[in-house]
């Protein structure tokens, strides 16, 4: 074996991957934290190249979310088919499932319940 290969094996590799242990409550919270915060502060670098002020956006979205009751029933509206994906993906990748059509199953849901609900209506309710 010459030194160049005897060198390059005795190496670490430059990335590693490895399983990480549970977190505690503690690192949890406070890595959600930095994702929330990394999240709006990426939002908010876009809004500045757009030209607009990133707080009053947010600002505008907060209150405009909850101003009054048909507000807050068209952001529950909106908000469930996202959740409910949300919790198909993470099914998928806790089972290490690379899924990346997540449009496509919103959209085959809705074809499938907007069926039942039209031509099954009749079925007894659990």
């Amino acid at each position: 074996m010459n030194n160049f290969a005897e060198s390059t094996a005795k190496k670490a590799p430059f990335v590693r991957i490895v399983k990480r242990s549970e977190l505690s409550s503690r690192n949890r919270l406070w890595l959600q934290s930095l994702s929330l915060a990394l999240a709006l502060i990426a939002g908010g670098l876009f809004i500045l190249v757009v030209g607009q002020n990133p707080l009053q956006i947010y600002g505008t979205m907060i209150t405009g979310s909850f101003r009054n009751q048909m507000a807050i029933q068209a952001t529950v509206r909106f908000t469930v088919p996202l959740l409910i994906t949300t919790l198909g993906v993470t099914l998928a990748f806790k089972m290490k499932f690379w899924n990346i059509g997540a449009e496509g199953q919103v959209i085959m849901g809705a074809i499938f319940a907007s069926y039942f609900a039209l031509f099954h209506s009749d079925w007894p309710h659990l």
